[in-house]
């Protein structure tokens, strides 16, 4: 019975560690996904009209951050729709609080790793965007 209890826990230990392996792999493939400066391009190749280069880039956040993804396409609703400019600014802004919380809070840079090139990509992202946005009103 010693045993099979040993034996149990070297597996559960081994795939802990197998576990813990891919996900530090699963983190470096999302940061590594996409370049900041391909969303740029991105965004300002495609009309602005229809927001054709906004749609396009969030669905680069689907898998990874949906709220992300969600919130924008209510915002591309808004911002093609004939609302006031005033509301079309308020639905932009709480876009960036979104975006804000989810690259700046503390709690979530730490979940999605501390490496350097992470934070990098966590401090451009959300200005490429906040320019487009800004320019969309």
């Amino acid at each position: 019975m010693t045993e099979s209890i040993e034996e149990i826990k070297k597996v559960i230990h081994d795939q802990y560690l197998r576990n813990e392996k891919n996900w530090d792999v699963d983190i470096r493939r999302m940061t590594r996904k996409f370049h900041p400066m391909l969303l740029e391009d991105i965004l300002h190749s495609r009309s602005r009209k229809n927001h054709v280069g906004l749609l396009i880039t969030l669905s680069l956040f689907k898998n990874d951050f949906p709220w992300i993804y969600d919130l924008g396409k209510e915002l591309i609703e808004v911002l093609k729709s004939k609302k006031t400019k005033s509301i079309k600014s308020i639905a932009v802004q709480e876009f960036k609080e979104i975006l804000e919380f989810t690259f700046g809070h503390p709690m979530m840079r730490e979940m999605y790793g501390n490496r350097k090139d992470s934070l990098i990509y966590f401090k451009e992202i959300p200005i490429v965007l906040f320019n487009y946005l800004e320019r969309s009103v």
